[in-house]
């Protein structure tokens, strides 16, 4: 899963683009709903050993709110590992490497959906 894919889709579905927040982390990016401000995914690429995998290759990954307990079910699947740096209870990291594109769209609506208020 490429991030320009997210990012157009995003753009078509919301007219979002990302934004860049860190200069220490200039290809984190963020996903903010536009009428609260509030995020609703990060992408960015993490050394895997942060994020408790054995290897210190750098892994492309998307953060996005969901319910807990959708939170705690998609843990089973070795796609999504706790968040990263967001509340582990509601926030879930995404491997962009091994989900469809078709799951990254759903995923990102329900995120969008619960920061909408």
């Amino acid at each position: 899963m490429e991030r320009t894919v997210i990012f157009q889709h995003v753009e078509d579905q919301y007219g979002i683009q990302p934004e860049y927040l860190w200069s220490k982390y200039p290809s984190y990016a963020i996903l903010r709903q536009p009428q609260n401000h509030k995020w609703f995914a990060i992408l960015m690429d993490v050394s895997a050993d942060k994020l408790g995998l054995l290897t210190e290759q750098s892994v492309p990954i998307m953060v996005i709110k969901l319910e807990p307990e959708a939170v705690e079910s998609l843990q089973a699947d070795p796609a999504f590992l706790p968040a990263y740096h967001m509340n582990k209870s509601h926030w879930v990291s995404a491997r962009l490497d091994q989900i469809s594109t078709e799951e990254s769209y759903r995923l990102l609506e329900h995120s969008y959906t619960l920061v909408s208020g």
